[in-house]
């Protein structure tokens, strides 16, 4: 036969699950067992060291639990294993099915199964034996559980238990148990005589002095001596408000102790606070005192906030109009007088805008005007301000900061130059050799060129040309002409002291009389687009935007309000020009900015 650990005759295999192997074993000789008594041996496989602990803190568990069953638990390299032994009782499904139990045996179980719940099992892990009104374990399968979860499973497994009629248990009556109720017996009877004689004849105290006392004061000093007190309201001027004006029975009288007292506290009408403000100290205290009121504490304080003169009230607390009682006190503030603070302001040029505001409102001053000037300096900077840097000035007064804009420079266009006009040329005149009576200018001869006097030189004066006075030839049969006259040439403009050209080309007309030069030709219309944005610090006022070119001046975005435009963009694609442009903004009608392609 097979022999576990050299002690145990293994009879039977009786399961096997997950590493564990439970045998039907025989004993040769264990401490509580007979010898050849059949016995259980759960045998545990363990080889890694999670198992090894969890056989550990399954022996640690039995040790705590001390089952009835447990005959002998190993725990060594090799041989992991519990032995159990038969424990008589009746098993715990035939207890549930007895329709009364005994409220003790219920008691134990939900005992017992609190304490497997602190070691992680539940009911249902232990076969439990009940032997009479005790609950016995013969044996326990290991668990891998939470005492929350234990606790949980056990409770629905004694829910079934605790269902059907439960027998009281009663405890054994015995003469000792009358001992304690005759002694609480006679000293009721005790104490209650001494108490009727205490009521019934107490002793006698004198009554202490009250009056004038808080009434909270006096009530707990005569509560003190063993008194009953109650309150009563009254009124008395000049007491102060809660204090004793009465008492019943009055001070110095002898009184049984434990009997009543009776209190009247000062407690008059309520009246309005008057108005205080504006008045001196000695006009707020006749006005108090007509009012049944005292003055309480009077502080100084500066009027400048709030304008006081010195001397007067500034303000009261409570203030007036509140309901308070007579005999209360009013606080007063008294003004010192107005005196102005004094501050300066340190060099703000160079500042940003932002920066500088803030120094001037820390300095208590506020600025009040933001003056716009074009300058080279960084944009929003302060260029200079008002009043001057380190000028004691009074606190609250404004300052006017000149800021920074940055200049506009239109882009330089360079316009073509202006077609020049052909020089102007005088009519032509007859030749000699045109024949007399043909009337006219022969046609095939090239028309008169005019002649410039010579210029002396140093002479400044702009050369005038001379017109050749021709000889006409006399006709035939007719008379000769008895003066010739000379056609004068067409002035031409004074011009500097230049050598006159002296092959000028003349431009020959179609007619005699014809000396307008030619126009030049019309530029073309083209479309241009347009894009400006707005500053935000754009003036206040109507803005637009007009574009000048070669026909002139117009208007691409009628006249709009600053506030509307400021951080605006203006964009237009479809703007009409004929030759240089450029576009013009515009506030309150005068020139704010230029810009061009």
């Amino acid at each position: 036969m097979a022999r576990i650990d050299g002690k145990y005759e293994v009879v039977e295999e009786r399961s096997q699950s997950g590493g564990q192997t439970i045998y039907s074993v025989r004993a040769d000789a264990l401490p509580g067992a007979e010898v050849g008594e059949l016995l259980r041996l759960s045998w545990f496989e363990v080889a890694a060291p999670d198992e090894r602990n969890a056989f550990h803190r399954y022996r640690t568990a039995l040790k705590a639990l001390a089952p009835a069953g447990l005959a002998d638990v190993v725990a060594r390299p090799g041989a992991y294993y519990a032995v159990w032994r038969e424990v008589p009782g009746t098993p715990l499904a035939a207890f549930q099915m007895q329709p009364v139990k005994n409220e003790a045996a219920l008691s134990a179980l939900r005992d017992l199964a609190a304490r497997l719940a602190v070691q992680g099992f539940a009911l249902m892990d232990a076969d439990i034996v009940m032997d009479g009104d005790t609950p016995q374990i013969a044996f326990l399968t290991p668990a891998t559980r939470t005492p929350q979860e234990a606790e949980s499973l056990s409770a629905a497994a004694l829910t079934p238990i605790n269902q059907g009629k439960v027998r009281r248990q009663r405890p054994p009556r015995s003469v000792w148990t009358w001992i304690p109720g005759l002694a609480c017996l006679v000293g009721a009877a005790y104490f209650g005589a001494q108490a009727a004689q205490i009521y019934l004849n107490p002793p006698v105290a004198d009554v202490p002095a009250v009056l004038g006392q808080p009434a909270q004061a006096a009530a707990d000093r005569l509560a003190t001596l063993g008194y009953r007190v109650q309150y009563a309201e009254g009124d008395e001027r000049g007491a102060a408000l809660g204090a004793v004006i009465a008492q019943e029975p009055g001070g110095g009288s002898t009184l049984h102790l434990g009997r009543l007292i009776t209190l009247t506290v000062n407690n008059p009408p309520t009246l309005t606070v008057p108005r205080l403000e504006e008045q001196t100290l000695d006009q707020a205290k006749a006005a108090l005192g007509e009012n049944f009121l005292k003055l309480g504490s009077v502080s100084s304080v500066d009027g400048a906030l709030s304008g006081t003169p010195k001397g007067r009230v500034v303000a009261q607390l409570p203030a007036p109009g509140a309901v308070i009682r007579r005999g209360q006190s009013v606080r007063l503030l008294i003004s010192t007088g107005v005196s102005v603070q004094q501050t300066w302001l340190p060099d703000l040029r160079g500042l940003p805008f932002d920066d500088a505001r803030d120094l001037v409102r820390r300095a208590g001053l506020t600025v009040t005007t933001v003056k716009p000037e074009s300058s080279d300096s960084a944009q929003n900077t302060v260029l200079r301000q008002s009043p001057a840097a380190f000028t004691k000035v009074d606190s609250g007064s404004p300052v006017t900061l000149v800021v920074a804009q940055t200049r506009y420079q239109a882009p330089v266009v360079s316009p073509p130059p202006l077609p020049v006009p052909p020089l102007p040329l005088p009519p032509a005149l007859p030749t000699p050799d045109q024949t007399p009576g043909s009337g006219g200018v022969d046609s095939g001869s090239p028309a008169a060129q005019p002649e410039f006097a010579p210029t002396t030189p140093g002479d400044t004066s702009p050369a005038t040309p001379v017109p050749s006075t021709p000889t006409p030839s006399t006709p035939t049969g007719s008379p000769p002409a008895t003066s010739t006259p000379v056609v004068p040439a067409t002035p031409v403009p004074e011009t500097p002291t230049t050598p006159p050209p002296t092959s000028p080309t003349p431009a020959t007309p179609e007619s005699p009389t014809s000396t307008t030069p030619a126009a030049p030709p019309p530029t073309a219309v083209r479309t241009v687009p347009m894009t400006y944005t707005f500053p935000g610090n754009l003036p206040d006022g109507t803005t637009e935007i007009v574009v000048r070119d070669e026909d002139g001046e117009r208007v691409i975005l009628p006249a709009t309000d600053s506030a509307q435009l400021r951080g605006a963009v203006a964009r237009r694609d479809d703007v009409s020009v004929r030759g240089n442009y450029t576009f013009t903004v515009r506030v309150n009608g005068q020139d704010y900015a230029t810009f061009g392609p």
